[in-house]
This record gives structure tokens, C-alpha cells and sequence, in this order.
């Protein structure tokens, strides 16, 4: 840097940006370090400097003429500076405006009324003189400093919490005991606007207060988002006048107890999140709850009032409510809204539409009965309770995946009004007797997995059985109904089966549905599906949307795969779409771009052509296929890493690009 950046330089126009309508410096271009602000540029009275305008700029030394009143928040953070001359006009030190500088001392001009949050934070302020004229120092101020003293001027009214570093206020009338005697706020305390009856901010640290019902005759009506946020709160007694409480209120205090007003209508999200608070009773003029409102306290009874119509996503999540009663008001339970408490029992609204995903999972319920009201149960909705009773409602049309998993239930009646059982929805359970509904048309993967049920009558209604739907169980006999059409892997497996009746002459059964031996006496035989077939949307899952084959469910293991299903074009195979389905030979077709990860993994391919339209061949696609000899037509295809190796294959260059005796056409 040369000479002149070491000496002060007063500021001209070419070394800002500046807003002549205005007055005010809007960005600092010029790289010296010492630098004096004029009161005029050409003439034009400078007076003011905008936000962050000489932020990370290097500074060491700055003058402020007397002409500006205002410098915005963090006006000059993270620079260098050692010493700083203020205007004699300014009002308002704004927050963060010399934060994280190298200030050994300060003085303030006999204008300033207020000093805003961390305004000198992170410094090395050893001395500061503070005028009659403060009457406010906000919120970390003065923190991480080097001040082994403060004088206080009388005319201070509030100052916020950790302004000052360590005991420096003990001997003020802002100690810390001092603090956590009873106060009622007042206009110097907050941040309040008249027009709207908002409270924004609250400047103070008393730790116990009362808030008025309004300020200098003006009625507070609502609590602004995170307003009281990080307050070091203990108690807080709130207005009859208030009507909404916003975002984050009351976030991350220490309140142990709170009295919500009857006026009250909005309890929004995050409210009085991370608090202690044990019991809350909630004013019948409360209509909504919202997203974790009451999240991570320690409640142990919640008072729920006849006609609140929502309650949010986590509202009461991670807490230690032994027991809630849900009014007839309520027709939603949303996302995780009571999850990760200690329920012993629930009374659900006999209007209960939906119970959303993980509404009551990591409770401790014993039983529950779901209204006649409830079409729908989200995943995971009860997971990982200790159900050992349950009644289920006569509407409920879908049990999503895991809504039950992980519990004791010894016996189901499941409705006949229900269609569709998600994945592992009553997964490891006690299950002996099961009751199928008579609409039911799905049972998916892993539904009845790791149960103690030794017979099941499967409705005619059923079309698809997934994947180890009712493994591990201790089923003797199965008889397949005509109306299934698709039976995935394993879906029976580990039961001690001895019979199978398989009525539906069109099935397709995957590998390992059944034990081999008990097929080889239907038309399901293992070498009555040797002949080349061609596949069917009853074959496969396929994405319509992408062109992809997801899943295969037959058993066939030589495959013609069409270029079209119904019309729409097959473009991509999904990664392990034919994983381990004891393939021997397979026909991709020409309309074929992608074959993913594993698509064809653990098979037994002996001969294998890849059409010219294949752009990309994923990871370990043909892996452990060892004797496949592969035929190619497009030389730029981009062959991932092992997509045709083994666990055989001895030299790095086998896991690299087409096998070396690849034939290319």
C-alpha cells in the first residue's frame, strides 16, 4: 500500500457512491485506511451513511463530520479501526455500526439517546463515557470488550441483556437481582408501534415482567415475531388486551408458567418453544395453534378448548403430556404435532378427519379407539407406542407406511371400508389374528412383517401382495384369491409354510415369494417360466411420468422388455429394478437411455446386447453376471465404474468400461 493510504484523507466523490437526493454515502470504493468524512461533497450536504456503507474495509482511523446524523446498523463492522471521532448531531447509535473493530476508548457525543445492540461488541474498549443524554443501551452493546469498570449517567432508563461483559452492573441499579424483581414495562422498555398495537422489540433485561395492556393509552393487541426471543425470561404476565401472539415470541426464555389471555386468538409458530413451561391452559378464543407453538418444554397437561380449529405441524412435540383430550373442533392433527411426549392415552375429536404423519409417535399408548370420523392415518402416525389394543375407524379408507409399527398389537379387525396398508404399517408387532377389510385391494412391503400370525384369509378384493409382506410370520397355508395379479419378492417368506393355493391363473409371482418346492405343483412351476416373455405393466413398477421401470415382480427369467407400456415410452431402467431375480436372459429395448445403479446386479446373463440409444450405463449395473458376453452398438456410451464386474474380477482394469471382449456392431 503506498504512502498516501497512511495518512488521513478527506473523501471525495470519486471515493463513494454517494445519493445526492439524499446526502448519504451509500458504499465506500477506495482502499485508504485513515480517512476523514467531509460535511459537503461538491456542495451537497453529506448526512448520513448508509447501512454496512464502510463494513470490511480496512480501516483504521475514521473522523465523522458533525453534518451526519445518522450512520446505519453496521455501518463500519469488521474493519481495523483504533479510534473513531463522532458527529456531534447523531441521536442513535444504530446496532453493530463499530462491532468488531480495535476501539481502545470511545467518546460519546452529549446527542446520543440510544445505543443499539452490539454496537461496540467484540473491540478492546477499556474506558467509555457514557452522557447524560443515553437513555437506552440495547442488547450486547458494549460486549466482549476489555472494561474493568462502568459509570452509569443517571438519565439511563433500560439496558439489555449482556450489554456489558461479566459483574459490571452489580453495583447499578441494573444488577442482576436487581433484574429479576417484578417489573412492569413501559415505552422505554419496548419497541412499540401505536398504530398496529405491536410490540417489536424488547430492549430490556428484567427477567420478570408484566406486560400493561397498553402503553401511554395505546392498547397493546399483539407480540411481534421473536420479540421477547432469547430474553433470559423467568415469568411474564401478558395483557387481557392481546389478541396475537407472533413467530417465536416467546423463543428459548426459562418460563415455567404462563397464563395465555382470553382475548387471544393466534398462538403462532414457535411461541413459546424451548421454554420449561409444565401446564398451559389454552382460552377458548384461541382457534389456532401453531407449528411447534409449544415445542421442547416441560408440559406435563395441556387444557385444549372446545372450537380451536388447527393445531400446527410439532406444536406439542417433545415434551411429557401423559394425556390430552383433542375437542370435537378439531379435524386435523397435523405433522408431529404431539410425537416424542409420554401419552398413556388420547381422546381424539369425534370430527377427526386426518391423524397426520408421526401425529403421536414415541408415545407410551396402551390403546386407543379411532373415531368413525377418520378416512385417513399419515405414516408413522402412532410408530413406536405400545399399542396393545386398537379400534379402528369404519371410515378410514388408508393406513400409511409404519402408522403402527413397533407396537404390541396382538389382534386387527381391519375396516372394510379400508383399500390400501402402506409399508411396514404394522411392522413388528404381535399380531395372531388379522381380519382383512373385504375392499382391501394393496397390502404393501414389510405390512404384516414380523408378526406371530399363523392364518390369514386374503380378501377378493386383493390385487397386490409387496415385497415380505407377511414374512416372518407363522403361516401353514396360504390361498391366493383370484383378483391378485401381483405377488413381490419374498412376500411369505420365513413362515412355515406346507401349502399354497394359488387361484389367479394370471399372477405374477416374484423370486422367493414362495418356497420353490410348493410351486412345483401349480403352473407357477419354475420351468414353466423359462420360455421368453414379454413383460406388462403387471410385471413391473413403471413410472409413467419418467419413462422408468422402478421394480420388477415377476419370475420370469428370460425377458423381453417392450419399448413402450400403454403407449409411454421406456426410457430408463431404476437403480436394482432386476436385482437377484435369477435373470438369464434379457432383450432391452431400442428406446432404452439409462440403465441405473445395480439394475441388473446378481443375476445369471449369459449373453447381454445394449441398443445404440443407451447413453449411460450406472455403477455396478451388470455386477456379478460372470459370464456375460456383451454386444454393443454405440462406442460413446458412458460406462460407469464395475457396471459389468464381479467379485471375481482380479485387475483395476476390469471394473473400468465394457468387458475387453465386448463385440461392437
Amino acid at each position: 500500500m503506498n504512502n498516501s493510504n497512511r495518512q488521513a484523507h478527506t473523501l471525495t466523490l470519486a471515493d463513494v457512491e454517494f445519493d445526492q437526493s439524499s446526502g448519504m454515502i451509500t458504499e465506500y470504493t477506495a482502499s485508504y485506511t485513515e480517512i476523514i468524512i467531509p460535511e459537503t461533497f461538491n456542495h451537497i450536504p453529506v448526512v448520513a451513511i448508509d447501512e454496512e456503507a464502510f463494513s470490511r474495509c480496512d480501516l483504521t482511523h475514521v473522523t465523522i463530520a458533525d453534518s451526519i446524523t445518522y450512520i446505519g446498523e453496521y455501518a463500519f463492522l469488521n474493519n481495523e479501526l483504533t479510534s473513531v471521532t463522532l458527529p456531534n448531531a447523531l441521536s442513535t447509535i444504530e446496532d453493530g455500526v463499530f462491532m468488531g473493530n480495535e476501539l481502545g476508548q470511545v467518546t460519546i457525543p452529549n446527542s446520543v439517546t440510544s445505543i443499539g445492540e452490539r454496537a461496540f461488541s467484540n473491540n478492546q474498549l477499556t474506558d467509555v463515557a457514557i452522557p447524560n443524554s443515553v437513555i437506552r443501551i440495547n442488547k450486547g452493546a458494549f460486549a466482549d470488550n476489555q472494561l474493568s469498570a462502568i459509570s452509569l449517567p443517571d438519565s439511563i432508563l433500560t439496558i439489555g441483556h449482556n450489554a456489558f461483559d461479566g459483574d459490571l452492573l452489580e453495583s447499578t441499579p441494573f444488577s442482576a437481582s436487581a433484574l429479576e424483581q417484578e417489573h412492569t414495562l413501559t415505552s422505554i422498555d419496548v419497541d412499540f408501534n401505536p398504530e398496529t398495537g405491536r410490540i417489536l422489540q424488547y430492549y430490556s433485561s428484567y427477567t420478570n415482567i408484566i406486560i400493561p395492556d397498553n402503553f401511554d393509552g395505546m392498547r397493546v393487541t399483539e407480540i411481534e415475531y421473536c420479540a421477547f426471543r432469547h430474553c433470559h425470561l423467568t415469568r411474564v404476565v401478558l395483557p387481557h388486551s392481546l389478541t396475537l401472539i407472533g413467530n417465536g415470541a416467546f423463543e428459548h426464555n426459562a418460563l415455567s408458567e404462563i397464563e395465555i389471555p382470553h382475548q387471544v386468538e393466534s398462538i403462532e409458530r414457535d411461541a413459546f418453544a424451548n421454554n420449561q413451561i409444565t401446564h398451559v391452559d389454552i382460552p377458548n378464543s384461541v382457534k389456532e395453534i401453531g407449528y411447534r407453538a409449544f415445542a421442547e418444554n416441560g408440559l406435563t397437561s395441556v387444557i385444549l378448548p372446545e372450537g380451536i380449529v388447527t393445531i400446527g405441524n410439532s406444536a406439542f412435540i417433545e415434551n411429557s403430556l401423559a394425556h390430552v383430550t383433542i375437542p370435537d373442533s378439531v379435524t386435523s392433527i397435523e405433522y408431529r404435532a404431539f410425537a416424542e411426549n409420554a401419552l398413556t392415552s388420547v381422546t381424539l375429536s369425534n370430527n377427526l378427519v386426518t391423524i397426520g404423519e408421526m401425529a403421536f409417535e414415541e408415545n407410551q399408548l396402551t390403546k386407543i379407539t379411532i373415531p368413525d370420523s377418520v378416512t385417513q392415518i399419515g405414516e408413522y402416525a402412532f410408530n413406536d407406542n405400545e399399542l396393545e389394543k386398537m379400534t379402528l375407524s369404519q371410515s378410514l379408507e388408508r393406513i400409511g407406511e409404519h402408522a403402527f409399527d413397533g407396537n404390541n398389537l396382538d389382534e386387527l379387525v381391519v375396516p372394510d371400508s379400508v383399500t390400501s396398508i402402506g409399508r411396514f404399517a404394522f411392522f413388528d408387532n404381535e399380531l395372531t389374528k388379522v381380519t382383512l377389510s373385504d375392499s382391501l385391494r394393496e397390502i404393501h412391503d414389510y405390512a404384516f412383517s414380523v408378526n406371530q400370525i399363523a392364518s390369514i384369509t386374503l380378501p377378493d378384493s386383493l390385487t397386490f401382495i409387496g415385497e415380505r409382506a407377511l414374512a416372518e410370520n407363522a403361516l401353514t397355508h396360504v390361498s391366493i384369491p383370484p383378483s391378485v395379479q401381483v405377488i413381490a419378492k419374498d412376500a411369505f417368506d420365513f413362515n412355515p409354510l406346507t401349502s399354497i393355493a394359488i387361484h389367479s391363473p394370471t399372477v405374477s409371482i416374484a423370486p422367493n415369494a414362495f418356497p420353490e418346492h410348493l410351486l412345483d405343483a401349480t403352473p407357477f412351476s419354475q420351468h414353466q417360466l423359462t420360455s421368453p416373455h414379454t413383460l406388462t405393466l403387471k410385471d413391473v413398477n413403471f413410472e409413467a411420468e419418467t419413462g422408468t421401470i422402478l421394480e420388477y415382480f415377476a419370475r420370469y427369467t428370460e425377458i423381453v422388455i417392450p419399448n413402450q407400456f400403454n403407449g409411454v415410452t421406456v426410457e430408463a431402467i431404476g437403480s436394482d429394478a432386476f436385482r437377484r431375480s435369477k435373470l438369464t436372459k434379457v432383450t432391452l429395448p431400442d428406446s432404452l437411455k439409462l440403465i441405473g445403479h445395480a439394475a441388473f446386479t446378481d443375476n445369471k446373463l449369459l449373453e447381454l446386447e445394449i441398443p445404440a440409444s443407451v447413453t449411460r450405463i450406472e455403477e455396478y449395473a451388470f455386477w456379478n453376471n460372470e459370464a456375460i458376453k456383451v454386444i454393443a452398438y454405440n462406442r460413446d456410451t458412458q460406462v460407469d465404474y464395475a457396471a459389468f464386474a464381479s467379485e471375481s474380477s482380479d485387475e483395476e482394469g476390469d471394473y473400468y468400461g465394457y468387458p475387453e471382449d465386448v463385440i461392437y456392431r
